[in-house]
């Protein structure tokens, strides 16, 4: 074998050292588990001394910080959630408010990064935890104290406990099963309120495509929101076109709806919504389902299968009166009004003569005023727990659902008929050679 000349060798040593810092460029560092107070006794010491995707393992026991300042992608995770304590102890700052200035304590927690998690901790925090990224996770924690304050895609909310209010805005976030001593206020599409008890009120602006369901919360309201799904919750009150901000296309179904207040379901202003199988009961000084208000539209809506009991007046408007063509019936089915006199003589659940939706109006005065008809009253109350939701595909997709496949009618399989074919092409051949045979025998 020959020997490569010098300025050869040199090119594929210059080639292969090119290939092999590639290599080294390539190779991703794994993460580290970084222990408090084993390798550092506070928690943003370790943030600071952590590389990207590290995970911070800190025992049970309590901290004391000033204030956490993330910025970089970090799991923090403590031990167990009622023993392991964050007490945060920010600096005061001046703020201002309608021209008064006060001092304030600073914001006590600062995510500014995508993929942070912070679970399993007791935080006492007398400010915010302002967030901003992209799949952030907040799991299993006990916020003491304070509110929390997120905005990004994919951010999950789970199992927390929150002695303030929370706001997340964007788009295909997940908030389940907490427990929220404030408001719970959300603003974007596609994300799912799901399974939390909210001690205050649920309220939605400029969404669309949520899911919000087996919540327990006291009002929910939405302002210019169209395509939600409203389903299995419990609530005092159910505002659609909070102060005029038209909602439209919303379905509302299987929730329970129970006062007092001054009414069950308002549609203040907006049309096209669908309003089916809710219980709304006991607003015994107020309107089971309400419509309009202040110069408001609200029409075109669809109110079926819903049960209404015990309400001083089952409809009635929320000032005056604009909009029409709410309807009563899907065509098949109406509602159940605990008021109606009429019978059932054939049987079919639904009562032989319509139910007149008669309520109020403010005139100067509350006056009598006729709704429409219900042409299909149902007789008997039924149990909304046993209804099951058809969701819109939307739902399934956000879901991660797979879509119900109906199983395809089988196509018969004809056998082709090649006795009865044959025969047919037999008979035409023998057909033409007797005619053949016969024109033969005619020549002279």
């Amino acid at each position: 074998m020959k020997a490569l000349p010098g300025r050869s060798l040199a090119i594929l040593l210059v080639v292969l050292l090119s290939f092999s810092s590639l290599t080294i460029f390539n190779v991703k560092a794994q993460p580290r588990t970084i222990t408090v107070p084993d390798d550092y006794p506070k928690i943003q010491e370790a943030i600071n001394n952590a590389n990207d995707e590290d995970i911070i393992f800190v025992r049970e026991g309590t901290y004391q910080e000033k204030t956490l300042n993330i910025t970089k992608p970090l799991s923090i995770i403590g031990e167990n959630t009622t023993q392991t304590t964050i007490i945060l102890d920010p600096p005061l700052i001046n703020k201002t408010i309608m021209h008064y200035t006060y001092e304030a304590p600073s914001t006590a927690i600062e995510i500014n990064s995508n993929n942070v998690e912070i679970s399993n901790f007791t935080i006492d925090m007398p400010s915010e935890l302002i967030a901003t990224g992209d799949k952030i996770q907040l799991a299993n924690n006990n916020f003491t104290f304070g509110s929390l304050i997120l905005s990004g895609r994919l951010i999950s909310i789970l199992e927390n406990s929150i002695n303030g209010y929370l706001t997340i805005n964007g788009s295909n976030n997940t908030i389940q099963k907490n427990f929220i001593q404030g408001d719970l206020n959300s603003q974007d599409n596609y994300n799912i309120i799901a399974q939390n008890t909210v001690n205050l009120d649920i309220k939605l602006k400029s969404s669309s495509f949520n899911l919000i369901s087996g919540n327990s919360v006291d009002i929910i309201y939405f302002e210019h929101c169209h395509s939600n799904l409203v389903c299995n919750n419990t609530f005092r009150s159910l505002w659609l076109g909070f102060q005029g901000n038209p909602c439209y296309n919303n379905t509302i179904c299987k929730n329970k709806a129970i006062g007092q207040y001054h009414w069950g379901i308002l549609i203040g202003d907006g049309s096209n919504n669908i309003i089916h199988d809710n219980l709304i009961s006991n607003y015994t000084d107020g309107y089971g389902i309400a419509t309009g208000g202040n110069h408001l539209t609200a029409e075109h809506n669809l109110f079926y299968r819903n049960i209404l009991i015990n309400n001083d007046v089952h409809v009635g408007a929320n000032w005056e009166i604009n909009g029409e063509g709410n309807s009563w019936d899907n065509g098949k089915e109406g509602n159940y009004w605990d008021n109606y006199s009429g019978e059932d003589l054939n049987g079919d659940g639904i009562g032989d003569i319509p139910y007149e939706v008669e309520g109020c109006k403010w005139e100067d005065g509350l006056v009598p005023f006729t709704y429409g008809q219900d042409n299909y009253p149902l007789i008997d109350p039924f149990d909304i727990d046993n209804i099951i939701v058809d969701y819109p595909k939307w739902v399934y997709s956000l879901l991660n659902i797979e879509l119900p496949n109906p199983t395809p009618t089988p196509i018969p399989e004809v056998e082709f008929p090649t006795t009865q074919v044959l025969v047919i092409i037999i008979t035409i051949l023998a057909g033409f050679g007797i005619l053949a045979y016969s024109m033969k025998k005619r020549k002279p």
